[in-house]
């Protein structure tokens, strides 16, 4: 990776958050919030490939084109907004978010 950084406004990380820890909420068997809150989940690298039907290195390698955009940082952690994925390959372009 080329070790770029992302910044992301205070309430679009909040929002982040939220999905992610309601995600965690519901996969150890906690009550599930009403669909129309629910975002799309960041994921990491084997979940976005896994739902693309690709290899990882297939994902790495398109993130290195620019045909998918690159991850988001979460400390040492690496997620990829599915939103924005889809967005990206709906719409063929990549753009850097800074």
């Amino acid at each position: 990776m080329n070790g770029k950084f992302v910044i992301i406004p205070i309430d679009e990380l909040e929002q982040r958050l939220y999905s992610v820890v309601q995600k965690v909420i519901n996969e150890s068997g906690g009550n599930e919030p009403p669909q129309e809150q629910l975002k799309q989940p960041l994921m990491t690298s084997k979940e976005l490939s896994d739902y693309l039907n690709i290899s990882e290195s297939t994902l790495w390698r398109r993130v290195q084109d620019g045909k998918i955009p690159e991850p988001l940082y979460i400390g040492t952690s690496k997620r990829f907004d599915l939103d924005k994925v889809m967005y990206f390959l709906t719409n063929k372009k990549c753009t850097h978010v800074e």
